[in-house]
């Protein structure tokens, strides 16, 4: 989910979208909530992921990304879901 940024609205990354199977979801304008969702997602990646794992280099850290990204929506339970992980929803 993203918000109505130029950057997401690019066609660079709409060609990044549909390169990866990925469908868009954007934030309505003026609603908090769903921006907040975003924001937290964005501050868990940097916390667990991007500065919580350490990683030798760019490329071993952009490879690291789809392993995080399975145990943050397989394993990591959700306080926002009631303690489930996104997957068994």
């Amino acid at each position: 989910m993203t918000d109505n940024g130029a950057g997401y609205r690019s066609s660079l990354f709409a060609t990044t979208l549909q390169r990866t199977g990925a469908r868009p979801a954007r934030a309505r304008s003026y609603r908090p909530q769903p921006n907040g969702k975003a924001e937290r997602f964005i501050k868990i990646l940097q916390e667990e992921w991007a500065y919580g794992m350490s990683f030798g280099c760019s490329e071993q850290t952009n490879a690291g990304l789809p392993r995080w990204l399975n145990i943050d929506n397989c394993q990591r339970p959700h306080g926002g879901d009631n303690f489930n992980t996104p997957i068994s929803l």
